[in-house]
């Protein structure tokens, strides 16, 4: 035991300290241990004292795993608690529970349990650490989890550990029958630890603000999530039914290891065409979240409809169906990331952040004694770190993507910097490492002939073939390429044009959307048009829609783009400059500001957002259907939820419009 513990124990005004022998322990050394973990300590004389006591009625049930309420009970009755004059407003406050007197009494004294506001929580199987949590604050006030394990093993209440490794062994996320409990209170007891601690009384506050300083005390790999309980059992019901489309990522793209059941598993390496129908008439706001940085990432959607995105701190933010936050990682000041999110096929979010602190001396994301710049987060749907793995440069626009086999892919660096590929396993292990440089960072494209484009170069699965300048074709700034049923590439330039790259990597396209930019005394060489950042999107009828920063909006035959007779070359670019001359069957809209997303819904329907904070519905033909003012800030991303509705991040804010 520590030093900080056995002086804290000494201290107590507690009875002597009685020895307990084998024979406390009703089981032998094989009974108590199975693989290096403890799983059995009944004794049946406690079982006598317990009930002679009135901590248990009668016998039955003892083999039965005990619910956190019947151990709030038991010992509430240990340490013979006087009933509280206050109650808990619980979350079902017409519901009367067998435990709620208990709850009342435990709460004064901060004990940490899960089910002081929910009677779910209260009637699930209660865990071996929070039974020694709750017991080891109780007597010794405050312990952590491995503390108050080893104080249990050291006095003999609970056996002792053979493999030194209390908290391992001990099996602390384990169940407990109700025998098992009472045995540990008989020995509690014998062991003298048969008073409260004096610190455990807590101050006179309201009984629902202690509740959550007490549920905050329990340690995180045992805190009980009571929403992800209650969706669990409603998408068991409601979901299955509900969603029976899964989600698609388009014929051209390899078939990555997503949550296909996920409303929105993914922003990137998919053809934005939605499965559900977005509103069709102007909608109304039905929730704001508001954030204290800028939601400047985008959004996925889980099956149960809770919705996930990173904000400019760092943080990856989980966001209920009624807009309320379910839980947040946070990360150190100076952290950032515009990642976007990804759902793998287990439910694991994915994303990248990176440090941005201007002191070199700043250590973050460090392990083994080693820290990088970045990293790459796996994160469990109920907002655990599963694992983190360092990368070089920052991420501050790389977002992963995922594979057949459930690799991550993700580039980082920014424009005009040396940057980097990484291939990751789903266990957090960098299987590929490709240097890229001077080129700013796109989401890796995976098409189904398994070529693979990122930030302008294009590979054959681990090997790299060629840059799309040597193909012809323009370089990509920001805008992600979209891919076609044949797994070629379509993407927008900073020179105001619309890149095409073969999947085969033979031949590529430039097709300029405004020819006022060029200059005649110098051809093709020094234009630049109205810059494009925003990701194309290919519709159902085979148009594909782009905008500009200066708040155009086209809709382009595929088609025509890819066979047209009159591409003109100059500068190893084959150009296709579209105006009066060379017609196309296409349409424009003029939007009021830099064009930042576009997505389409199950009918067709252009979503589309800007700068100013405003949203537009078009028909494929290019005619506004309607259009709403969500801020006056940039609208960084929109998704469509399975509901006819539209979720939109704009400035601060996450806006649901139905």
């Amino acid at each position: 035991m520590n030093k900080h513990l056995k002086k804290l124990v000494a201290g107590m005004a507690v009875v002597a300290i009685t020895v307990i022998g084998s024979s406390s322990v009703g089981a032998n050394t094989d009974d108590l241990h199975q693989n290096g973990k403890i799983i059995a300590f009944a004794n049946s004389e406690a079982i006598q004292w317990a009930s002679s006591r009135g901590i248990i009625e009668g016998d039955s049930s003892l083999n039965s795993n005990l619910t956190e309420g019947q151990f709030a009970v038991m010992v509430s009755k240990y340490f013979n608690m006087p009933e509280s004059t206050k109650s808990l407003r619980k979350h079902t406050p017409n519901s009367i529970h067998f435990a709620d007197d208990a709850y009342n009494s435990l709460v004064q004294y901060g004990v940490p349990l899960n089910g002081y506001l929910n009677e779910t929580a209260r009637n699930q199987p209660v865990t071996r650490g929070v039974v020694a949590n709750a017991l080891a604050h109780l007597v010794a006030y405050r312990m952590n989890l491995s503390d108050a394990v080893e104080f249990l093993q050291e006095y003999e209440i609970v056996p002792q550990d053979i493999h030194n490794d209390p908290l391992k062994n001990f099996n602390t996320t384990g169940t407990l029958t109700k025998a098992e409990a009472v045995t540990m209170l008989y020995n509690l007891n014998n062991a003298g630890f048969n008073e409260l601690s004096k610190g455990s009384k807590e101050s006179s506050k309201d009984l629902n603000d202690l509740a959550w300083i007490a549920m905050k005390r329990v340690d995180d790999t045992l805190k009980f999530d009571v929403m992800n309980l209650i969706n669990d059992k409603l998408n068991k019901v409601t979901n299955t039914a509900k969603i029976t489309k899964q989600f698609e990522q388009g014929n051209g793209y390899q078939q990555g290891l997503y949550d296909k059941t996920a409303i929105l598993p993914t922003t990137d390496n998919w053809n934005k065409q939605s499965r559900f129908s977005g509103p069709a008439k102007q909608p109304k706001v039905t929730w704001t979240y508001g954030s204290g940085n800028f939601l400047d990432s985008a959004i996925t959607i889980s099956k149960d409809g809770t919705i996930y995105t990173a904000n400019a701190g760092g943080s990856l933010l989980a966001i209920g169906v009624n807009g309320k936050e379910k839980w947040q990682v946070s990360l150190p000041a100076n952290s950032g990331s515009r990642s976007k999110t990804v759902i793998g096929k287990d439910g694991t979010i994915y994303y990248t952040a990176s440090n941005y602190s201007k002191n070199k001396n700043t250590k973050y994301f460090c392990k083994n004694n080693q820290c990088s710049e970045s990293v790459l987060f796996a994160i469990t749907p109920t907002g655990k770190v599963k694992w983190y793995t360092g990368l070089k440069k920052d991420t501050i626009f790389g977002s992963p993507a995922i594979d057949e086999s459930g690799n991550i892919h993700v580039s980082t660096g920014r424009m005009a910097n040396d940057s980097y590929y990484y291939k990751v396993s789903s266990q957090g292990k960098i299987l590929n490492t490709h240097k890229l440089q001077y080129e700013p960072t796109t989401t890796p494209i995976l098409t189904k002939s398994n070529r693979i484009f990122v930030a302008n170069y294009l590979f054959d699965g681990d090997k790299f073939i060629k840059r799309t300048y040597d193909m012809g074709a323009p370089d990509t700034a920001f805008s992600t390429p979209v891919v076609d049923d044949q797994g070629n590439f379509y993407y927008g330039t900073y020179t105001g044009s619309l890149g095409f790259a073969a999947n085969d990597g033979t031949v590529g396209m430039d097709l300029i959307l405004d020819p006022s930019y060029i200059k005649s005394e110098d051809g093709f060489k020094a234009r630049s048009g109205a810059r494009i950042s925003v990701t194309p999107v290919i519709g159902k009828n085979k148009q594909i829609y782009i905008g500009t920063e200066e708040g155009m909006l086209y809709g382009l035959p595929i088609n025509e783009l890819a066979s047209h007779k009159d591409a003109q070359s100059s500068n190893h670019l084959k150009a296709f400059i579209f105006d009066k001359k060379n017609p196309l069957n296409a349409w424009t809209y003029k939007t009021d500001g830099w064009v930042s997303i576009i997505i389409t819904d199950k009918n067709g329907t252009i979503y589309t957002g800007t700068e100013n904070g405003t949203v537009y519905a078009l028909n494929p033909s290019g005619k506004l259907l309607w259009k709403v003012k969500v801020g006056n800030e940039n609208v960084y991303d929109l998704a469509i939820g399975d509901k006819n509705n539209l979720f939109v991040l704009v400035g601060k804010k996450l806006v649901a419009l139905k």
